[in-house]
C-alpha cells in the first residue's frame, strides 16, 4: 500500500487532474482498493483480474493463431493454383 499522492508528478509522467479518473475506474474494475488514513488515502494494487483477462486472451490468441493460420494457408494455396 503506498499513498495516492506518490502517484501525482513525475512518478507517472502526467498531471494530477487525470489522477482521479483514473484511479475511480481502476478501484470500479477491482484493480486497485482504496482505503482512507487520517488525511492521507492509500491504494494497495490488486492483479488478480488482470491474470484472469491474461489467462483468457491467451486461451483465445491460441484460438486465433490457429484459425489464421489456416486462413493464411488456404489463401497461399489459392494463389499457387493460379
Amino acid at each position: 500500500m503506498f499513498p495516492i499522492h506518490d502517484l501525482r508528478g513525475q512518478t507517472l509522467g502526467f498531471g494530477g487532474r487525470i489522477l482521479p479518473a483514473m484511479e475511480a475506474r481502476m478501484v470500479a474494475a477491482g484493480l486497485v482498493h482504496r482505503e482512507k488514513h487520517g488525511r492521507e488515502h492509500v491504494i494497495e494494487f490488486r492483479g488478480e483480474p488482470l491474470r484472469q483477462v491474461a489467462g483468457w486472451v491467451h486461451e483465445y490468441e491460441r484460438f486465433w493463431n490457429e484459425h489464421l493460420d489456416r486462413l493464411e494457408s488456404y489463401f497461399i494455396e489459392k494463389r499457387k493454383r493460379k
